[in-house]
């Protein structure tokens, strides 16, 4: 049997559109910690400690792309409504991350999702900056 190595998504991705693929260091960490969140959301038994795993780690990763989709919104105009659509997603996804993680496991799942398609909104437009002709970051 031999080994295929799979391309990140973004990998993937920026081929599909023509573009050259841009390893980034970030992907395949990224990636297995989505997977994890959606595994231990999926799990309605989940461990408390596994619960507050996969939080650090998805508050790591938000911690990490956030700040290069803030550079994205301080390109814009900052009256456009892009710009306002982003800085508030970025306001919200910064508040969320500040939400303790409940003890109860339907809120904990509730809170788990949100940290997981917050990661995934970020690192989609961390991605498709980086397929942009042009783009810098």
């Amino acid at each position: 049997m031999q080994l295929v190595k799979i391309p990140s998504l973004s990998g993937a991705a920026a081929l599909a559109a023509g573009g050259q693929a841009e390893p980034f260091a970030g992907d395949e960490p990224l990636l297995r910690a989505l997977a994890r969140a959606r595994y231990v959301i999926g799990d309605a038994v989940a461990p408390p400690e596994e619960r507050m795993a996969v939080e650090a780690a998805l508050c790591g990763h938000i911690a990490v792309l956030a700040p290069r989709v803030r550079t994205q919104a301080d390109a814009l105009w900052h009256g456009g409504t892009e710009w306002d659509r982003l800085a508030a997603r970025l306001d919200d996804i910064a508040h969320l991350t500040c939400r303790p993680l409940r003890e109860s496991q339907p809120a904990a799942r509730a809170h788990l999702a949100e940290l997981a398609r917050a990661c995934q909104w970020l690192f989609d437009r961390v991605t498709a900056h980086r397929r942009t002709p042009g783009a810098n970051g």
